[in-house]
């Protein structure tokens, strides 16, 4: 679920991302079939790591805090947690994909 408490450590994230971008690749995920659909997840996936790839220096802190506010640990110990795996996670998430797929440029 998407918490007040994550919305500055998430901006941080969209601030570094080319959400212009990211958000014509979200725009075609099906996100009632997300949690059942392989290949919407894979689409998503996909997305979201090529931006993360793209701004990989940018983007190391902001991530850091966002995924040690998602998962309730230390900046320290979120750092030493799998990327993928947490982004795969933080993204499946209730609100995240509604939140960005509810901006617009």
């Amino acid at each position: 679920m998407l918490t007040f408490e994550m919305l500055k450590p998430l901006g941080a994230v969209a601030a570094k991302l080319d959400l212009p971008e990211l958000m014509k690749e979200i725009q075609k995920i099906d996100i009632k079939k997300l949690k059942d659909d392989d290949s919407e997840k894979e689409k998503l996936g996909m997305a979201i790591i090529g931006q993360v790839l793209n701004k990989l220096e940018d983007l190391a802190d902001p991530l850091i805090q966002l995924i040690a506010v998602y998962k309730g640990v230390t900046p320290d110990e979120a750092a030493k947690l799998s990327v993928i795996e947490e982004l795969k996670t933080l993204f499946a998430e209730e609100g995240i994909i509604p939140f960005f797929k509810g901006l617009r440029f």
